[in-house]
């Protein structure tokens, strides 16, 4: 492994990027301080939708506002984050060349300028609930008797939407391009829904559960309906986001059709299942599809969701970049993969060792605060063998503890933060210690101690790892999930979450003063 920066940096060297032009951003944010990192992912090539997230083009927020014009070579999809950057908060629309406003206020985003109609209804999920506030695939599905007939009642859906956007059009609150990319973001996630509910309709739980009366065969019908108007390349669906999701469903059901008619497929992504087991299921499903512009989306997109979310250990991620460039040598995600490789593989490969602290943490109990960092505590050399129960008994003997059960890829657990500081305050006052549990993959240690600073997570900390994980998720069985473990040994979950404050607060006050 050792040729993969030299490998990376003979490809950052090249000219890969054609001329592109740029984008300005202007957002305005009174509630946020100066100095606050404003980061952007923006699309690549003619696929509106990535996790590339360039480093220089990061601005900061001046006098509550901020100003950036980053290089766009592509109209698309541009996501907005602040730190910690895990989740956009502002989704928007733009071309080359355009200048984006918004003022950003109470959580609340309001957008002016070019395609300002569109980008309020998008950032706010209001494409189809704009115009239709009930409307629901769910329900189509549920009145549909035949797989025909849902076809035909979400193509009069589709059709009422694209006349309300093209009223847009012809009133000029929105662009060409913008119109036949949402024109496609209505057709695929449209497709998205109903592709994903069609497999469900066979599943019998679901059926009962969502009075499903369409038969088995009119699913199975469903299903293949949808999967197969991906099988020919069509440029236009490039343009929307759900892309890659609906290349997976479609790629999944040719791979039961080939083996229910002994058709041999020429494998070659397959021998990269181990390495994406955690975030695709099934990464070499993609050797179904016959688009070789689809595989080669499908692939750089996980790749590049691997680095983001870090569910991959990242020089696990190199030789599956070498066979793409093997495979796509004039693509154009070449130079964006080999940049965010380079800022990371290095380190893996020069620090071997590195892995072997990781493993040191692996459970036992860590202690985090803002002035000192993360650190292992005293006496935590916890048997792995061990379940929560007992390393509670034993290293939290006649004390209370509020346990936060999360995870660095559960968005609701980090949303949860958010109400810390009054929930840290709360537990204080009454002689409540706190003790994060975290079930992530060990890959994910970095991101875990980001957040952890990030969220100034002050107190214990417990990174499950190999040797606790079955005990910890048969416990928890979800995330976020919060216990509070009282003097007298006892054990108990809480119902809700910190931001239902009333309700949580007194949970906690009734168990350690019954």
């Amino acid at each position: 492994m050792k040729f993969i920066p030299f490998f990376l940096f003979s490809l950052l060297s090249l000219n890969l990027f054609s001329q592109i032009s740029g984008v300005t951003i202007i957002g305005r944010m009174p509630q946020r301080n100066d100095g606050e990192i404003i980061a952007f992912e923006k699309p690549i090539g003619n696929y509106p939708r990535s996790f590339y997230m360039n480093q220089k083009d990061n601005c900061q927020i001046i006098n509550n506002s901020f100003s950036r014009t980053i290089p766009l070579s592509t109209s698309g999809f541009i996501y907005v984050y602040e730190k910690p950057f895990y989740k956009p908060f502002a989704k928007l629309f733009a071309e080359p060349g355009d200048t984006i406003r918004f003022s950003y206020t109470d959580n609340q985003i309001t957008f002016s300028g070019k395609n300002a109609a569109f980008n309020n209804l998008y950032a706010n999920k209001k494409i189809f609930t704009a115009w239709d506030p009930d409307f629901s695939v769910n329900d189509l599905l549920r009145n549909a008797d035949s797989a025909n007939e849902m076809i035909t009642s979400v193509q009069t859906k589709r059709k009422e939407f694209i006349e309300k956007y093209r009223e847009m059009l012809n009133e000029k609150a929105i662009s060409e391009k913008c119109f036949k990319v949402l024109t496609n973001e209505i057709d695929q996630n449209l497709d998205n829904w109903l592709g994903h509910l069609a497999e469900n309709a066979r599943i019998e739980n679901f059926r009962s559960r969502e009075n499903i009366t369409l038969d088995l065969a009119e699913a199975q019908k469903l299903v293949e309906i949808q999967n197969t108007k991906y099988n020919i390349s069509n440029p236009d669906n490039y343009a929307s986001i759900f892309l890659a999701d609906n290349i997976y469903m479609t790629a999944w059901n040719m791979e039961q059709k080939a083996r229910n008619t002994h058709r041999t497929v020429k494998r070659f992504w397959n021998k990269y299942d181990d390495i994406f087991k955690l975030t695709i299921g099934n990464f070499g499903v993609i050797d179904f599809i016959e688009s070789d512009d689809y595989r080669e989306i499908f692939v750089a997109d996980g790749i590049f969701s691997a680095l983001k979310f870090m569910t991959v250990e990242p020089k696990s991620l190199a030789p599956v970049f070498k066979s793409f460039v093997e495979k796509y040598p004039n693509s154009v995600y070449i130079g964006p993969l080999a940049e965010k490789l380079f800022d990371i593989v290095p380190e893996e490969i020069s620090t071997p060792q590195k892995n072997n602290t990781n493993t040191s943490i692996f459970g036992k109990i860590s202690i985090y605060n803002s002035v000192t960092g993360l650190s292992l505590s005293n006496d935590t050399n916890i048997p792995q063998e061990k379940s929560l129960k007992e390393i509670l008994d034993r290293k939290f003997a006649n004390q209370n503890i509020f346990i936060d059960g999360w995870a660095t890829y559960c968005a609701p657990c980090i949303q949860e933060f958010k109400h810390n500081p009054e929930l840290q305050d709360f537990l204080g006052k009454n002689a409540v210690q706190t003790l994060y549990v975290s079930i992530d993959n060990e890959v994910s240690v970095s991101l875990w101690k980001k957040l952890i600073a990030d969220y100034n997570l002050k107190g214990f900390h417990l990174f499950a790892g190999p040797g606790l994980m079955d005990s910890v998720i048969s416990l928890f069985q979800y995330v976020p999930r919060y216990f509070i473990y009282t003097k007298d040994g006892q054990l108990t979950r809480l119902e809700g979450n910190p931001s239902d404050k009333k309700r949580f607060y007194k949970q906690i006050l009734n168990k350690i003063n019954p």
